[in-house]
């Protein structure tokens, strides 16, 4: 069995609702909803590369970027919140703020227990990280 399978086989076993997304290079993505508190409906996907190597975190939906004369501020903003945690990462994507975290992956060591961890970890950053982006939505 390989990581994508581990993991499945975990989050099923432990009731987490998902949707399955294959990619047509063999890679394996999983979907997530989380309702955040005060805040949108996130998007946490996890991507298991088509050689199943690496393991990608990414919230999408954190929030978007409308006013391009703010964008620079989000920037710093973003840059902030990169020096504050160690492995979460913010990122502006096509005017949206995601949240990700990358992991490689060693052969025949299941770790879907710390993945579905990490995943709790980055949520964790961008619920932490709300009112600051929101801050400056509204600002």
């Amino acid at each position: 069995m390989n990581h994508a399978q581990n993991f499945e086989r975990y989050i099923t076993q432990s009731n987490i609702g998902y949707d399955l997304i294959p990619f047509e290079d063999g890679a394996k993505g999983f979907r997530f909803y989380q309702q955040l508190e005060n805040g949108p409906q996130l998007l946490l996907g996890v991507l298991f590369n088509a050689n199943d190597s690496i393991v990608d975190i990414t919230v999408f939906n954190i929030a978007k970027i409308t006013n391009p004369l703010k964008v620079e501020m989000y920037l710093n903003l973003l840059n902030e919140l990169n020096n504050q945690y160690r492995y979460t990462k913010f990122a502006k994507v096509d005017n949206e703020i995601q949240a990700n975290y990358s992991l490689p992956l060693i052969e025949n060591q299941d770790i879907s227990d710390i993945i579905v961890e990490l995943m709790l970890l980055v949520l964790r950053s961008v619920e932490d990280s709300f009112p600051k982006i929101m801050k400056l939505q509204w600002a």
